[in-house]
C-alpha cells in the first residue's frame, strides 16, 4: 500500500539548495569572465560554471544577463 502522506521535505530541502549552489557557480563565474575580458556567451558561461546551457536559457535572470553583456561587449 502506498504512502497517502509522503514525506518529501528532504527531497524539496536538497532541490532548493541545490539550485542555489547552482546560481552561486553562475554568478562566480560570470564575474570572473567579465573581470578576466573573457568571451561570455552561453556556451562559454555553462563550461566555467559547470552547468547546461538548458538551465542557464531557462533561467530568465541569467538569459537576459548573458544576452546582455554579449551584446554589450560584442564579444559573442
Amino acid at each position: 500500500m502506498a504512502n497517502v502522506n509522503p514525506n518529501t521535505k528532504g527531497l524539496k530541502t536538497y532541490a532548493l539548495q541545490k539550485k542555489i549552489n547552482t546560481k552561486e557557480r553562475v554568478d562566480e563565474a560570470l564575474k570572473k569572465m567579465y573581470k578576466e575580458n573573457m568571451r561570455i556567451n552561453f556556451n562559454s558561461v555553462s563550461k566555467v560554471a559547470k552547468v547546461s546551457k538548458a538551465f542557464l536559457y531557462k533561467e530568465l535572470e541569467y538569459r537576459n544577463k548573458i544576452e546582455f553583456i554579449s551584446k554589450r561587449t560584442g564579444r559573442n
